[in-house]
């Protein structure tokens, strides 16, 4: 499942491998917005799954 709604610049690079297959197999894209870590499985925040949080800075 691609998407083009993340700046790349963001992108944080995660080796699936060593998680459960489920995550592996969804792949979801991981990335830094501000002080904030993001996690989109989908096309895009509106229809995919979606999650942000603080890094507690």
């Amino acid at each position: 499942m691609e998407n083009d709604s993340i700046d790349s610049q963001g992108q944080i690079d995660v080796d699936y491998g060593q998680y459960a297959e489920a995550v592996e197999k969804l792949k979801p894209k991981v990335y830094q917005q501000g002080d904030r870590f993001c996690c989109l499985s989908g096309p895009d925040q509106e229809t995919g799954i979606f999650g942000c949080g603080d890094t507690g800075n």
